[in-house]
């Protein structure tokens, strides 16, 4: 009887627990778990974090309180690691798995902490001898409210640099980062170039690429490639990076020969487009040296079917006797001898619009302000969709056609991505680039326009202002760049 009793009790004993667990809800964390891996340079760069939700309160001064240590997420401690020596803040640090801390500050200097200590749920049990560095940076005010606490690794450069961005409610904090490849390769391109003197085409190119890319010692560059051309001449490759090199250095005079000498290689592939490319660089290359631009032929339209477009029926006529014209309205047709025949209008005035809605947009990205970016792309792509072309003559019209596409997509892109500042510099670089491209050929500024330039994004635009705001880091790198052309 006792023995039935025990088996009944254990029964409901188990039924109770089972409807205990019937009844428990599958809710999310209230702090999602997240990890990602981004490459700098040859180093893989981990993070480990939880991300906490703003849900209504305050957070820096309230929630996570100022001037104390702050395990830089939710859950256990937010931890960094690489497979290779990097720098991290303005320390190098071996390969290996950290902690990483943070102090805030109502100041805006936030104290930033490494330390060894991998294990800590948050700051519980933290240990200040573990510490193996400490220093500042500044904190940011952000245009857009993040909800949830973001880490994010942003700002890479050709140079193997970086920043890793800590970013909840309108606070962002950006902390350097740099892989150990560009130093690396500094090293083995001194070494087996200058030390040992390879005379090796491939790796002096390879070398004149790094540097082109990385904008450091141009000059070499060039020689570099020069040198490998030497050793291989039937390398389209070779010429073509060298007429980069020397345009940036403004030594036009050799980047017509370069360019000349990359042409007559690209001709036996047959790549047109890189042909016409070279001669339209060319032509600009011999308008600054003051010389009468070489024309660039324009590409005989086809058919789908590949074919060259039928000429007119012999009985078109050229004598006009079928056409039954005045003769005041023929003019002995020498008024049509011209192939611009329409007057050319004013393009300054029509443009306006354009590049004021332009330099409205660059002062945004500088302001770091995505959302009035957003709204100057908008209005930049409705003054390109404004432009009336049908009086223009037919070089102006070609002219435009050729970028006209491209200019309308950026400024579509950055109108569409008020949340996305970074996707909207890098469709501003290449709406710069093609608007400059437009602005120099047409002479459409009406005020004196500088064709400023970032070496650190390697990127140009814009400016009706001679001093220096760059669009492309912001606050970050306010004054990088320097002026390199005036158009009047």
């Amino acid at each position: 009887m006792k023995k039935l009793m025990l088996i009944t009790i254990l029964c409901l004993a188990m039924s109770a627990i089972f409807a205990q667990e019937n009844t428990k809800l599958k809710l999310p964390a209230a702090s999602p778990e997240a990890a990602f891996t981004q490459q700098i340079g040859t180093a893989e760069f981990k993070v480990a974090y939880a991300r906490p939700l703003v849900r209504g309160r305050k957070i820096f001064g309230a929630l996570v309180p100022f001037d104390s240590i702050w395990r830089t997420g939710a859950s256990d401690c937010t931890t960094f690691s690489f497979n290779e020596e990097m720098t991290f803040g303005d320390k190098k640090f071996k390969a290996g798995k950290y902690a990483l801390f943070t102090i805030p500050k109502a100041t805006g200097d936030w104290t930033v902490i490494v330390n060894t200590d991998t294990t800590l749920h948050g700051t519980i049990g933290y240990d200040a001898s573990k510490d193996i560095y400490r220093f500042t940076v500044k904190s940011q005010k952000t245009e857009r409210f993040y909800e949830t606490f973001t880490l994010e690794v942003n700002d890479i450069t050709p140079r193997s640099e970086g920043s890793l961005n800590l970013m909840w409610e309108n606070t962002r904090v950006k902390i350097p980062i740099k892989s150990a490849a560009d130093e690396n390769i500094a090293l083995e391109i001194n070494k087996r170039l200058v030390e040992n003197k390879e005379q090796n085409a491939d790796l002096m190119f390879q070398a004149a690429s790094y540097y082109y890319s990385t904008n450091q010692n141009l000059r070499q560059a060039s020689d570099w490639v020069l040198a490998a051309e030497k050793l291989d001449n039937t390398n389209l490759a070779y010429p073509n990076l060298n007429q980069k090199i020397l345009a940036d250095l403004k030594e036009y005079r050799p980047a017509i020969d370069a360019a000349q000498r990359a042409i007559v290689l690209a001709e036996k592939k047959n790549s047109t487009s890189t042909v016409t490319t070279l001669k339209k660089r060319i032509a600009e290359w011999q308008t600054i040296l003051g010389e009468k631009p070489t024309p660039v032929a324009v590409e005989t339209p086809v058919t789908k079917t590949g074919t060259m477009p039928e000429k007119p029926e012999n009985h078109a006529g050229h004598d006009m006797s079928g056409m039954n014209m005045k003769n005041s309205e023929a003019h002995d047709m020498s008024s049509m001898k011209k192939t611009d025949a329409i007057s050319a209008p004013d393009l300054k005035a029509q443009f306006a619009p354009v590049l004021a809605a332009y330099f409205g947009l660059k002062d945004a990205l500088v302001a770091d302000n995505a959302n009035l970016a957003a709204t100057k792309g908008k209005a930049l792509y409705k003054a390109l969709q404004n432009l009336e072309t049908k009086t223009w003559t037919i070089k102006q019209r070609n002219t435009y056609d050729d970028v006209a596409k491209k200019l309308e997509t950026d400024a579509e892109h950055i109108s569409e991505n008020a949340d996305k500042i970074d996707h909207q510099r890098e469709h501003f670089e290449s709406l710069s680039s093609n608007l400059s491209v437009l602005t120099k050929a047409l002479k459409i500024n009406a005020e004196t326009v500088y064709f400023q330039y970032c070496p650190m994004k390697k990127a140009w635009w814009m400016s009706n202002d001679k001093a220096i705001k760059n669009p492309y880091y912001g606050s970050q790198m306010l004054t990088c760049g320097s002026v390199k052309e005036v158009l009047k």
